[in-house]
């Protein structure tokens, strides 16, 4: 790891995914990227996650991971038939849609274009944001749409598939779906 990085090869990026989980992890440079795609490897799923970022691809595979671990067919980066993409699709008796926010406000466009789907679950890692769309849905109230902090869907997603609950039909969208309002007040 050391020599990687002292030859720029790469560069340590870390993580908080709680205690439970590794917090460090390498990525490749610019100059390891080259260096391989000179040789004939394919790079290209190292320069999406240039774009979208390591981290929010991260939450992408941990998530549909944890979905398909259960049985559920998931899909990163889905298009609905709205035009509109979200970060993750699961498909079960429910369509559901999970959009990852690590820092945007944009709250009203994350909310458009979810006909298609049962459930859209917004995670988010900023507390801010997080206070940002609960105070917008207690005004725009939808009830296909809940927002989880990343971490904690993370970690109780983690756990019911450790307990060995999984299984195509033990996905039920209110396991996800914490009450917002009593999340607030609880963080209040």
């Amino acid at each position: 790891m050391q020599e990687l990085e002292l030859k720029q090869l790469a560069a340590p990026v870390e993580i908080p995914l709680g205690n439970f989980r590794p917090v460090k992890f390498l990525m490749p440079t610019t100059i390891a990227l080259n260096l391989l795609a000179n040789v004939g490897h394919n790079t290209s799923l190292w320069k999406k996650i240039g774009n979208t970022g390591f981290e929010h691809s991260l939450f992408q595979i941990l998530i549909a991971f944890s979905f398909r671990n259960r049985g559920l067919r998931t899909t990163i980066e889905k298009t609905l038939p709205s035009g509109r993409r979200v970060d993750v699709y699961v498909e079960g008796r429910e369509r559901i849609g999970i959009e990852i926010e690590l820092t945007t406000t944009n709250i009203e466009e994350k909310v458009r274009g979810i006909d298609s789907l049962d459930r859209l679950i917004i995670l988010v890692k900023d507390e801010q944001v997080f206070h940002d769309f609960v105070a917008f849905l207690r005004n725009a109230p939808n009830e296909k749409v809940r927002i989880v902090r990343v971490i904690e869907f993370l970690r109780e997603n983690s756990i019911r598939n450790s307990r060995g609950t999984g299984g195509i039909n033990s996905f039920s969208a209110e396991q996800t779906r914490p009450d917002t309002a009593a999340e607030e007040r609880r963080n209040n």
